[in-house]
């Protein structure tokens, strides 16, 4: 059975058949195919004044050209896809890493400066404990020379506290190999034979 030019067929030979092209992504000459480039055009390479490209399936999978149903369009000749991928951050689901804190119960000894002063303000800010403490004023506004301290144990009862910052940081950024199962075999792209009408 003859075939028809520019017809890709798979082979199970190692060795390309007479009147066939191996599809490698050859250069040939328009001037000796005319025929096979009216056909194929630049599609698959070349510069469409002295040569033009044969298909190159070397490695990859043959697709149909066309949209199919929620898949991005595919054209004549367009090449697609990489074998590894590096995933990141951003293609990860949202989610969440959990931290366990457990709190405790801390003793400590705080010195307090105070004033000797009468007490007179209400306001603490800028001010200091003063002498004659009263319900509502029971800071001075002023430190009185020589000033007082107090020395005191302190139990500070566990608190709740909101801590900024990330957990560890793990993975090697190994690429991530995406390629389906496959067996090689010779796609071969005919180059002498019928010359295909449009249906």
């Amino acid at each position: 059975m003859e075939a028809f030019l520019s017809m890709i067929t798979a082979f199970g030979c190692n060795f390309t058949i007479r009147n066939w092209a191996y599809c490698g992504g050859a250069l040939v000459a328009i001037n000796q195919n005319t025929a096979m480039f009216s056909l194929l055009g630049t599609a698959f390479g070349g510069d469409g004044r002295t040569t033009f490209g044969l298909p190159d399936l070397r490695g990859r999978s043959p697709s149909n050209y066309g949209t199919g149903p929620g898949l991005a369009p595919v054209t004549i000749g367009q090449k697609g896809g990489v074998e590894d991928v590096t995933l990141t951050s951003l293609n990860l689901p949202s989610h969440f890493h959990t931290v366990n804190i457990t709190g405790t119960t801390m003793a400590a000894t705080a010195d307090l400066v105070v004033s000797t002063d009468n007490a007179s303000v209400q306001d603490p800010d800028g001010a200091y404990l003063g002498t004659g403490v009263g319900p509502t004023r029971p800071y001075a506004s002023t430190l009185s020379s020589p000033a007082g301290t107090m020395s005191d144990v302190v139990n500070m009862p566990a608190q709740s506290v909101q801590i900024a910052g990330n957990t560890g940081s793990t993975g090697a950024n190994t690429e991530v190999y995406t390629r389906s199962p496959y067996q090689g075999v010779n796609y071969q792209i005919c180059m002498f034979g019928i010359y295909p009408s449009r249906n």
